[in-house]
């Protein structure tokens, strides 16, 4: 008996100590396709990272233990500024409007500053990025501002029972927010129309 509760504090310990990583996905998928004819418009220029990228430029976050440690990470598949491209692509080609890049009238550009999620015991899931609208040829500045989505959701500090697919969806949703904010802008749309 003795033996078995050694073994079972021995495994408990070990699964407080060790930290698994997690490598995945976000991806931008539209509300609604687009059905109408496509405009070859805008295409999506360089994002730089603008993030303290000390835990690496893949970094996403964690889900954390009683004392704020680290139980699961997760990161991105590939740099999440090429993440933010990506979803940005998408989001005009679900519009209607991509152009490949440097092929179109206007690009858009920008610089991350922000894009994680963690789990301690509410989820939170955070993306801001300063955006800005480029005329293609000129490089002229036509539009720039700063955008920010963030969620949050109750949850009941699971610890080593926390789901990193959970944590991962709700870090996409707010990717897809804050691209739904930059493309649907009204003032950065009339900076593009107004030209």
């Amino acid at each position: 008996m003795r033996n078995a509760v050694r073994l079972v504090v021995a495994t408990l310990a070990f699964l407080a100590l060790g930290c698994s990583t997690t490598y995945v996905p976000l991806r931008y998928e539209a509300a609604a396709p687009h059905t109408g004819p496509d405009t070859p418009l805008v295409s999506v220029g360089a994002i730089q990272e603008g993030r303290n990228i000390s835990y690496g430029p893949d970094w996403l976050g964690a889900i954390r233990g009683g004392y704020g440690n680290e139980l699961k990470r997760l990161r991105t598949q590939k740099p999440t500024t090429e993440v933010v491209q990506e979803a940005l692509a998408d989001g005009l080609r679900a519009r209607g409007v991509y152009a490949e890049p440097g092929q179109g009238k206007y690009s858009i550009e920008g610089t991350l500053t922000k894009l994680d999620c963690s789990e301690y015991f509410n989820l939170e899931a955070h993306a801001h990025a300063d955006i800005r609208v480029v005329e293609t040829s000129s490089h002229a500045l036509l539009y720039s501002r700063s955008y920010q989505a963030d969620e949050t959701e109750g949850g009941f500090g699971a610890g080593i029972f926390a789901s990193v697919e959970t944590l991962r969806v709700l870090a996409e949703k707010t990717l897809r927010e804050l691209v739904d904010q930059v493309l649907d802008d009204p003032s950065l749309r009339q900076a593009i129309q107004g030209q």
